[in-house]
């Protein structure tokens, strides 16, 4: 049994939360962990790290329970959205998959990825606008990033070019865009589009929002090591593990990870950075307003007098 929906991003944007909706509900399987990156075929060392960059790997995710029968099995990996060759390679094996978009002002959505991914350790420039010039050069060091193109913070923030290319493989009836905004606003209407959409029961109403986690930062190197860190072996039971403890958030183990986290002070921007990324994306943000139709101008203009960096967990 193959997925035939994917939530393939961005991160950053929501899809965290619009995955534990769909984890939630009985019609819905969404295997742990969630983001296995199977079809992200030029993200080797990504898929490769994860443990799942082989058929029966990935299969085996979703044998689940042949007596429960599920409306729709999915697919979170964020990766997807930014790969030149998983869409294609979906599709090649389930033509009719559905697909879900999450997207977000992308100046927000910038820093909050950046802080993601220096509290996972994945990221070695702590200062925001260090990774932002080696981004825009080319030039610098990834650390320990199992993919350059991972720390790319341009091609992470372009969902306009992103969504148009995927535009061009899938029919509009089998992709569906989530805004960020809405997510804020109205969650509960978001959700019923996305179960309508889905062809599954809107009920119960998922009460989870979107939460901050992106500022958080495990103490314990040896943790974030083990958790994150490419040194570690991949793939196996191993590789399976670390990311279960990446992305599970319920329970014990979540209450743990909280209690081991803190916050990350560091958060601030000065309103010019915010400006220049603005500035940056307009272009993009103004392809993505068009291809879903909707008004998007105020990512462009922001706030003149924001001082600090909204956030969000993906």
């Amino acid at each position: 049994m193959l997925p035939d929906t994917y939530v393939v991003g961005a991160p950053k944007a929501g899809t965290t939360t619009v995955s534990q909706w769909l984890a939630g509900h009985d019609e819905v399987c969404v295997p742990v962990p969630q983001e296995p990156s199977y079809w992200a075929y030029d993200y080797p060392q990504l898929r490769e790290q994860l443990g799942f960059s082989s058929a029966a790997a990935y299969g085996a995710l979703f044998s689940g329970d042949p007596e429960q029968p599920y409306a729709r099995v999915v697919d979170a990996s964020t990766v997807y959205l930014y790969s030149q060759r998983a869409v294609p390679a979906i599709l090649l094996a389930q033509p009719n998959a559905r697909f879900v978009v999450c997207v977000r002002n992308p100046a927000d959505l910038v820093l909050s990825y950046h802080r993601a991914q220096v509290a996972a350790r994945s990221e070695p420039y702590a200062d925001f606008v260090t990774a932002w010039r080696r981004s825009l050069t080319g030039t610098g060091d990834t650390g320990d990033s199992l993919d350059p193109k991972l720390l790319d913070y341009r091609l992470v923030g372009r969902q306009g070019a992103a969504v148009k290319r995927m535009r061009a493989l899938v029919s509009e009836e089998r992709l569906h865009v989530v805004v960020f905004d809405d997510l804020i606003a109205d969650p509960t209407a978001a959700w019923r589009e996305l179960a309508a959409y889905l062809e599954i029961s809107p009920e119960p109403v998922p009460t989870s929002r979107p939460r901050d986690a992106s500022g958080k930062a495990f103490p314990s190197p040896l943790f974030q090591r083990i958790t994150n860190g490419s040194s570690m072996p991949p793939g196996g039971p191993v590789g399976r593990f670390r990311q279960w403890v990446r992305e599970d958030e319920r329970g014990l183990l979540a209450r743990t990870k909280n209690l081991m986290s803190r916050t990350d002070a560091s958060r601030s921007v000065t309103p010019e950075l915010m400006a220049k990324l603005r500035d940056f994306f307009a272009e993009d943000v103004r392809l993505l307003a068009e291809l879903i139709d909707r008004d998007l101008s105020h990512w462009i203009v922001g706030d003149a007098d924001a001082t600090e960096a909204p956030s969000v967990t993906a």
